[in-house]
């Protein structure tokens, strides 16, 4: 299929029209800072470690995190499957 003239013009009229992209400079370091105690829900990772260093059993820190938690035994004798390679045609560990 042959373009026309006419419709070439066109689009070079319009792409012209476009504003062109220019560079703007990187800075060559950046940091990151924080503060705080992150969301303020659920487990903190620090503190947890801190308990279990200190003796705690996993029983003793996830009460301490959740409060009116039921902690059980559940049959773990079943097979879980996780698909993490769905269609892929190659892979590298």
């Amino acid at each position: 299929m042959r373009m026309s003239k006419a419709f070439l013009a066109l689009l070079f009229i319009f792409s012209s029209l476009i504003p062109t992209a220019h560079a703007v400079e990187v800075p060559t370091t950046f940091s990151f800072q924080g503060l705080g105690y992150g969301h303020g829900v659920g487990l903190s990772q620090m503190g947890a470690r801190s308990m279990a260093l200190a003796g705690q059993s996993s029983e003793q820190i996830i009460k301490y995190y959740y409060k009116d938690v039921a902690i059980e035994q559940k049959d773990d004798s079943k097979i879980l499957r996780v698909n993490i390679g769905n269609l892929l045609t190659r892979e590298k560990i």
